[in-house]
């Protein structure tokens, strides 16, 4: 690997690091960057989590200063399903129509984005108009879809983030700013567990795989002092260009 080819991951990694702390979808800008350097794309899957989990484990620190995670009282519902998930993704050999799959998620993100703009009182009062119980939503929906959610991490993990907040804003009544901090510290749990099966394998590429995350780390840093200083409205802002970004992207690249 020549340096100029380090450097650029490394520019890369500091905007992906923004991209993901304040968003989600980094993935779609570094996984065809890393594919483009030469790596195989099992290669270039396995090596881009070593970005992720140094950016997530940055965020995640700058938001349990704020007190924003609350790691025992989520642990079994949220964490522990997207975690075994995460585990049985990572293992998966999927044969994916790459064309259809782009499309079906891009799709998926519009419709986070959909979900953005929507006043949060409104999708309060219609969630409790189909869930009369708590524990229906708490014990019934949120464990499967984090599961499910963990499942679609270890394989592909691009654009996760986005079904995260979108669960989390139809099921929750936390403000977007603590359901970011969620997102960043679910991916960073199944993203710590499913890089060991892609270790095991030989399919991580050590010298890019650091200068991504140096780079990563930089701009996860940058991009949590924006979640908690900025608030609530940045986030909502950063994510919906990410989203048309991305979903334009996806859908006729």
């Amino acid at each position: 690997m020549e340096v100029w080819q380090l450097l650029l991951v490394f520019i890369v990694g500091i905007i992906t690091g923004i991209i993901n702390i304040l968003s989600a979808g980094g993935s779609l800008l570094t996984l065809p960057i890393l594919i483009f350097l030469g790596l195989p794309a099992a290669d270039a899957n396995g090596t881009n989590r070593i970005a992720i989990l140094v950016q997530s484990t940055v965020g995640i620190t700058a938001f349990q200063r704020q007190g924003w995670i609350e790691w025992k009282a989520r642990a079994w519902t949220w964490f522990a399903p997207a975690a075994v998930g995460s585990l049985i993704g990572a293992w998966l050999a999927v044969d994916i129509n790459g064309t259809l799959f782009q499309r079906l998620l891009s799709i998926m993100m519009v419709f986070v984005l959909i979900l953005l703009f929507i006043p949060k009182q409104k999708l309060r009062s219609e969630r409790l108009q189909q869930f009369s119980s708590r524990k229906i939503v708490q014990y019934g929906i949120l464990p499967p879809a984090f599961f499910c959610i963990g499942i679609y991490g270890g394989l592909i993990q691009a654009g996760v983030g986005f079904f995260i907040v979108g669960i989390l804003m139809l099921f929750s009544s936390l403000p977007l700013q603590r359901i970011n901090a969620y997102k960043v510290a679910i991916v960073g749990v199944f993203i710590f567990l499913s890089l060991f099966i892609f270790l095991w394998y030989g399919k991580v590429y050590w010298g890019i795989g650091l200068s991504l995350a140096a780079g990563s780390a930089i701009g996860a840093w940058v991009g949590a002092k924006i979640a908690v200083e900025k608030g609530e409205r940045w986030i909502q802002t950063f994510m919906a260009v990410a989203v048309i970004v991305m979903a334009v992207q996806l859908w006729f690249f």
